[in-house]
């Protein structure tokens, strides 16, 4: 690994690619959904000529945005999600054998920058460098979207075999392949249910295929899956996936949405759906067919749409709601954040002070006290270092006394995490955004 390519994921554009050897898409390995989407992110950095590599240098902040961890603390949650990545193992059939490796050979976070550089595995560069033949690739849009855990494996399954449209597989391999234990879903129709069913309706909402599958017997047993695989009718973009959804929700078929789609401009379609939303519960919950409804109240194709004065009404009140809930969620970040500092200063302090003798002590407690205020003094007087008020003086002077003053500014050590904070004009912290 020679160096570290610093990424800024910000610019990664929709046209994003994975690129990967179909060994890799065959493998056995076992990641959560999470831990699918920084794989993909990854892999999707590698650049075609590269013959080697190289570490990616990425900022915490939008790596955690990018995979959807929505936690306040997102540089602690990070942190927990990739150390237990770097001990993920993948199996590969090679010719000669099992190969059994980890994805990642290291992860560093760099605490001062707020960035985190990651690693593959040397043993993977065969499968993901300089690929120039037996390879499948998709866009990474396709796998950030995703929701179910077993969702991107069968997605990816099946892009393999998209051209030809139709892929059998044995039970008992795709069973391994998806990292399924023998103790889960030993049932076929639990199977058929839970991973199956639930990953059909993920990807054909969610992808640019879908797929129809049929079970194949041996006896009265399944044995083995043929899936049939179509491109998705309905190109389903980042700017109109939640337009998508939403259609989808109010009953609408494929047929339909496709119209829609074709007929509509995107800001029409949206006035609408707010519209229809602005409505009641009681006026929602009465009608009997919402789909139909719907479609009463688009207009003619190519006409312009007015939003109502209860839709408009409806935004203000969201607009309020979430500027308030923006405020509460950085209020508590940074809460979270002071109670990080408050340890962070704790731990550096003690480590100072725990190796000076009874005598140095004894001389800082005097200095303090013969600089301190009468206020701090007649507290000591009284109830000598016990008192809370002599006490949490005397952590403030040693702060000072041994800390770099670097080490004592939030704001700096806020940045070091990799959010920016100022003071406002009520002397209170807010975030940057």
């Amino acid at each position: 690994m020679s160096f570290a390519k610093e990424v800024n994921l910000s610019e990664l554009n929709d046209k994003a690619l994975i690129i990967k050897s179909n060994k890799i898409i065959e493998a056995r390995y076992k990641l959560n959904p999470i831990e699918t989407k920084i794989i993909m992110i990854l892999i999707s950095l590698i650049e075609p000529n590269d013959c080697d590599f190289k570490g990616f240098k990425l900022k915490v902040k939008d790596v955690a945005n990018l995979i959807g961890i929505e936690s306040t603390n997102k540089y602690s949650r990070l942190k927990s999600v990739t150390g237990k990545l770097v001990g993920k193992k993948i199996t590969i059939q090679e010719e000669d054998g099992l190969l059994q490796a980890t994805w990642l050979s290291s992860t560093k976070y760099y605490d001062n920058d707020g960035m985190i550089k990651f690693s593959f595995d040397p043993l993977l560069k065969p499968y993901l460098l300089e690929l120039k033949g037996n390879f499948t690739s998709y866009l990474l849009r396709n796998i950030l979207s995703l929701e179910n855990e077993y969702s991107p494996r069968i997605y990816g399954l099946l892009k393999q075999y998209e051209k030809i449209g139709k892929r059998k597989i044995k039970l008992y391999d795709l069973r391994i392949i998806l990292g399924i234990k023998d103790s889960q879903y030993k049932l076929y129709g639990d199977f058929k249910r839970y991973v199956l069913k639930v990953s059909q309706k993920d990807i054909e909402r969610n992808t640019d295929i879908n797929f129809e599958f049929k079970e194949i017997k041996t006896g009265r047993k399944v044995t083995s899956i043929v899936f049939i695989i179509r491109p998705n009718k309905i190109a389903i973009k980042d700017n109109n996936k939640e337009i998508f959804d939403n259609l989808k929700s109010i009953g609408l078929k494929n047929k339909d949405v496709n119209l829609i789609l074709k007929d509509h401009k995107l800001e029409v379609i949206q006035k609408v759906i707010d519209n229809y939303y602005s409505q009641s519960d009681e006026k929602l919950k009465s009608i009997e067919n919402p789909a139909g409804y719907f479609l009463t109240m688009l207009p003619e194709p190519g006409e312009d749409y007015q939003l109502s004065k209860a839709s408009l009404k409806k935004k203000e009140v969201e607009k309020v709601l979430e500027k308030k809930r923006t405020e509460d969620n950085n209020n508590k970040l940074i809460d979270e954040l002071k109670i990080d500092f408050y340890k962070f200063k704790d731990t550096k302090r003690e480590k100072i002070i725990k190796n000076l003798s009874d005598n140095e002590h004894e001389a800082l407690k005097k200095e303090f006290l013969d600089n301190t205020s009468n206020f701090v003094k007649n507290f000591y007087v009284k109830n000598g270092f016990n008192s809370i008020p002599v006490q949490t003086s005397y952590v403030v002077f040693l702060n000072k006394k041994f800390l770099k003053p670097d080490e004592l500014d939030f704001v700096k050590y806020a940045q070091s995490k990799g959010y920016k904070i100022k003071i406002n004009n009520y002397d209170k912290y807010e975030i940057i955004e």
